[in-house]
């Protein structure tokens, strides 16, 4: 029998073992089992379900006062990011149709969308300069020089979209790489380094409130990782920065060479920004309904709940 999926986690654990309570291994229902029995099915025991679902260390986090703000704030500073990935990809397969079609595709808007989206989690981001109580000033000052990497970032943004970041100047001819766009890419993309590394310390404060990261369990390193694509980026446009400085016949190949990294970088940039939504998602959950503790649960059964 399983839990009615309309009673929140913890108003199942805590109502446990007078509640529906699947086993860890087998899901055979616990209901009026002892906690310190085990399952009659497949013989794991009862606490290793109950702290499956139970966080024994919940008690000594600091509380989070604005949790609704802190939880959904993570979700849309994750999610703009992704939506400006994504909206930026279209600018790309634009700009490849125009090669192949050998026809102008003029579409500001995904360019433009893109800014926006990017304004939107910087904004967001402002959840993480401190979070909850506790915190240290180092971390603050971190993640508001992390939320400053913004603007500058939407600023070149904007200068990008004057390179023709939603239209012209396709990439893929060797000719029209622009010097001057891959300048102010790698403004742009160092920008998006130092938001990255500024915000990092505590949203993995925040991500520690999962039992299973403390554990080890989850620990994808999802920030440093976007930081090393970032670079991968970043060494693309250098070296269509330096286009000019290379020999005539190694024009086309550094061409190759330097759209390559920046294809692949962008695409690590992506799934990056996917993992740290999934992140944001999950870090919601806890924040907004934290795991009860052993303490918690032990009390709520000695009163017969």
């Amino acid at each position: 029998m399983k839990p009615d999926p309309g009673v929140s986690t913890r108003a199942a654990v805590v109502s446990a073992l007078s509640g529906d309570l699947p086993c860890l291994r087998c899901r055979y229902n616990l209901r009026g089992l002892s906690v310190l029995g085990a399952c009659p099915e497949c013989g794991t025991p009862v606490r290793a379900t109950l702290l499956s679902v139970v966080d024994p260390f919940a008690g000594e986090l600091r509380p989070v006062r604005w949790r609704r703000t802190v939880a959904w704030g993570l979700v849309v500073w994750g999610g703009a990011a992704l939506a400006a990935a994504i909206l930026l990809w279209t600018t790309q397969a634009a700009d490849a149709l125009e090669v192949l079609l050998d026809r102008p595709l003029r579409a500001a808007w995904p360019g433009q969308a893109a800014i926006a989206a990017i304004a939107l989690s910087g904004v967001a981001a402002l959840v993480l300069i401190r979070p909850h109580a506790g915190i240290s000033m180092r971390n603050s000052l971190w993640a508001m020089a992390g939320v400053a990497a913004y603007l500058p970032m939407i600023w070149y943004g904007r200068r990008l979209a004057a390179y023709g970041f939603a239209a012209g100047n396709p990439y893929l001819r060797a000719l029209d790489v622009s010097p001057a766009r891959a300048a102010t890419r790698l403004v742009f993309e160092g920008c998006l380094v130092v938001a990255l590394l500024g915000l990092r310390p505590n949203a993995r404060l925040l991500a520690s409130r999962s039992l299973l990261m403390r554990e080890g369990r989850v620990d994808r390193q999802t920030m440093l990782a976007l930081v090393a694509a970032v670079a991968l980026g970043m060494l693309g446009d250098a070296v269509h920065w330096q286009i000019r400085s290379f020999p005539a016949g190694w024009v086309p190949v550094a061409t190759v060479v330097g759209t390559l990294l920046i294809a692949v970088s962008s695409l690590l940039i992506t799934v990056g920004l996917v993992g740290i939504l999934v992140d944001a998602w999950r870090i919601r959950e806890v924040i907004l309904e934290p795991p009860p503790t052993l303490r918690e649960l032990i009390e709520r059964q000695g009163m017969g709940t």
